[in-house]
């Protein structure tokens, strides 16, 4: 499969915190974007927030976003039963 380099620039504190929360799931930039294209290349919608003056967000583009949320896979078990302290002790403890 041929594959092709989509770039775009958003808010450098924007990207600090996505990027730490894409460490955090064990995931990249790369991926999230592929996935996103997938999703917008099967469904032949994009999404709202993505239209320009768009200032709302629709009942039916919450409907889409939770048909994206559910295509991802499923999260692995060891991170699906993590509660909230477990999740900030491991994420404390990486950074130690």
């Amino acid at each position: 499969m041929a594959t092709a380099v989509v770039a775009g620039r958003v808010d450098e504190a924007v990207k600090n915190k996505v990027d730490a929360l894409l460490r955090i799931a064990g995931t990249s930039a790369s991926e999230l974007i592929g996935r996103l294209w997938e999703h917008v290349a099967e469904t032949e919608e994009i999404p709202a927030f993505a239209s320009q003056g768009q200032t709302e967000v629709q009942a039916d583009n919450l409907d889409d976003f939770l048909s994206f949320v559910d295509s991802l896979p499923p999260a692995p078990a060891w991170l699906k039963d993590m509660d909230r302290d477990a999740m900030r002790d491991m994420i404390a403890n990486h950074y130690v």
